[in-house]
């Protein structure tokens, strides 16, 4: 009996703050249609910017293949989706996408580069379908990230950035701006429809 009402005191217990996922993902519909807009996103540019790197750089390259698997990563998401795992899409997500974005930078111009554009989006995103702890870690790995491309730039080990291809930095910096958009007015978008049917409960119950 006393095992059973501390069972169900822990079942009704708040969630804790730094719980990793306090609301599941399959019932946050603003987090779900955000992993569902980034994934799809993830995957079109990564692929589209592997295509337009291969002008100038081979195909074997080490550019177009990091491009090459964060359009993979990106397919991954989906896949994983649409069996019904949001969390391992998430996941597989955020972490992917931080990890090819670091060694992108790394070997294209590092803190001078343009792909630090990438971290405040990366921890937007995680925010949302990961939770506090999982975002916090990929806070504290990007600050030290900037801490080693701050060593290594100051020692001259990281190469400048090319600019050269010109359309690939227009589909790159659009692709930021639009999935920055995207999760900006769905979260809004969410927080309305919340707002909305919290005071239509209360005007019902009053």
């Amino acid at each position: 009996m006393v095992r059973g009402y501390h069972a169900k005191r822990a079942g009704n217990a708040a969630p804790h703050p730094m719980n990793p996922n306090p609301i599941p993902l399959s019932e946050d519909p603003v987090a779900s249609r955000i992993l569902h807009v980034a994934a799809a996103l993830l995957c079109c540019v990564g692929f589209a910017l592997a295509i337009l790197l291969s002008v100038d750089y081979p195909l074997l390259s080490s550019r177009v293949l990091l491009h090459i698997g964060i359009g993979i990563t990106g397919g991954v998401a989906i896949a994983l989706m649409r069996s019904g795992r949001k969390i391992a899409a998430a996941t597989v997500l955020v972490w992917g996408y931080w990890l090819g974005v670091t060694v992108v930078a790394s070997i294209n111009g590092g803190l001078r580069g343009p792909n630090l554009l990438n971290y405040p989006l990366i921890l937007v995103v995680s925010g949302w379908m990961l939770g506090a702890r999982q975002t916090l870690m990929v806070a504290v790995l990007t600050e030290l990230v900037f801490i080693g491309f701050l060593v290594a730039d100051i020692k001259g080990i990281i190469p400048p950035s090319d600019f050269e291809n010109r359309p690939a930095y227009l589909v790159f910096l659009t692709a930021i701006i639009f999935m920055t958009a995207a999760a900006t007015l769905l979260a809004r978008r969410g927080y309305m429809a919340q707002a909305a049917e919290a005071k239509k409960v209360a005007t019902e119950l009053a």
